[in-house]
């Protein structure tokens, strides 16, 4: 069968190629993998500026594939020994051989927003022996494609930390598949072998911005407050948040803590730090009561028993109560409240094994029931009949029903009991 196809893949790709090469997210590689580098990287750096060397790059790399899918469908059609479908299969692949990409980043839409910037893993076919490391040192441009090439990436960070007299060696490298160049973005000798400071990451920054930023933490507010900048939530890791230089508001907030705004100048490229903390409102005391009397405690320490006073709490007042026969309850409090009265529940009432025990009591009993009273009736059919067989059996029978009837009852209330207390 003949193969003219392959002028149509080509064009077909060729119409794509531009689309395909916008759509594309920028991809960083971070090797060897370093989890504390990774946390600040994907939290902080997104997005890439527009490049027009990446875009040239991405279409080299379309082009590549398609030279590849082209040349395989030629040697298809030589395979077949077809002269039409070899000359049209020839045709295309040098068509797509001599195609000029120069100008490709010219035909991508005006509208030339930021690339979003996905990391990838390090992928099992990179091996082991791979030393990248040497690579970067080196600056050894074909190894450092082939890192690329497999595994998709656009960009390598490579940590590395080695020994060095008695010191530790920590840098920091970037390489660009679109420049094909290697930067030492930083390094640092110490006496102790440690995580990447701070300071590592921010010299990263200038390859995902095209405005400077700083490194900034908040010293003295508690944990796990809430930070705006300039009305946005800004994301936090390790207590450092990645601002703009210049002039922003911060509003700084925590459930049970008032709320803190400021107005400040942050400089550029610096890892900085600003004092400021969040004040802790007083509220009123809170009288606390409970039935049993019961054991009160008020983050993890014991205030008591009830009845007593809390003092000198945040919002939200967790309480939790225990008492000897009893369940555990805790109290959660977002507004402040004069008093508070707890009931606790005995601990059978938290015993769901107990319900389904008394459900399947009472429905036996009731079955039992049933059955005494239809041998009763039986029997009494046959008592005309004057054997005093049937009349000793009936007279059996009248007393296994009322003993049956009995414990119906009694297991009735039980189960009402249950059910009423106890939730399945």
């Amino acid at each position: 069968m003949k193969r003219p196809f392959a002028l149509l893949v080509f064009l077909a790709l060729s119409l794509c190629a531009l689309a395909q090469v916008w759509a594309k997210d920028y991809s960083v590689m971070i090797v060897p993998q370093n989890q504390v580098l990774s946390s600040y990287m994907e939290a902080f750096f997104t997005s890439i500026p527009y490049d027009d060397a990446v875009v040239q790059d991405w279409a080299n790399d379309d082009r590549l594939s398609q030279l590849k899918t082209l040349g395989e469908a030629l040697d298809k059609a030589y395979s077949s020994e077809d002269g039409n479908a070899v000359e049209k299969a020839r045709s295309a692949y040098e068509e797509a051989l001599g195609k000029d990409l120069s100008n490709a980043a010219n035909a991508v839409d005006e509208e030339r927003g930021d690339f979003s910037v996905k990391y990838v893993g390090v992928p099992n076919s990179l091996g082991a022996d791979f030393d990248i490391a040497k690579a970067v040192s080196e600056n050894d441009s074909l190894s450092l494609q082939l890192a690329c090439s497999l595994s998709g990436a656009d960009m390598l960070v490579v940590p590395v930390t080695d020994s060095l007299g008695g010191f530790w060696h920590t840098a920091v490298y970037v390489y660009r598949k679109a420049y094909d160049s290697v930067e030492l973005c930083f390094e640092i000798v110490s006496q102790e072998q440690g995580t990447l400071p701070a300071k590592a990451v921010l010299s990263l920054a200038r390859f995902f911005f095209a405005y400077p930023v700083s490194l900034l933490s908040l010293d003295g507010i508690p944990q796990g407050s809430n930070v705006v900048v300039d009305g946005v939530v800004a994301p936090m890791v390790d207590g450092y948040m990645l601002v703009s230089s210049g002039d922003h508001t911060f509003e700084v907030s925590k459930q049970g803590y008032g709320t803190r705004r400021f107005r400040t100048q942050i400089p550029e490229n610096e890892v900085c730090t600003i004092e400021t903390s969040l004040s802790v409102p007083e509220y009123s005391p809170v009288s606390v009561d409970s039935h049993p009397a019961s054991r009160v405690y008020y983050d993890g320490q014991l205030l008591g028993d009830t009845p007593l006073v809390v003092e000198g709490y945040t919002l939200p007042l967790v309480l939790r109560f225990s008492a000897d026969g009893y369940s555990n309850k805790t109290i959660s409090l977002a507004d402040p409240v004069g008093s508070l009265f707890v009931e606790l529940k005995p601990q059978w009432m938290d015993d769901t094994g107990l319900y389904e025990k008394a459900k399947d009591d009472f429905y036996g009993s009731f079955a039992r029931s049933l059955l005494i009273f239809g041998l009763r009736i039986a029997a009494g059919s046959f008592g005309g009949s004057g054997s005093q067989w049937y009349e000793a059996a009936g007279i059996a029978l009248d007393g296994a029903l009322v003993l049956s009837l009995t414990d119906l009852a009694a297991k009735l209330i039980e189960y009402y009991r249950c059910s009423e207390y106890i939730s399945p």
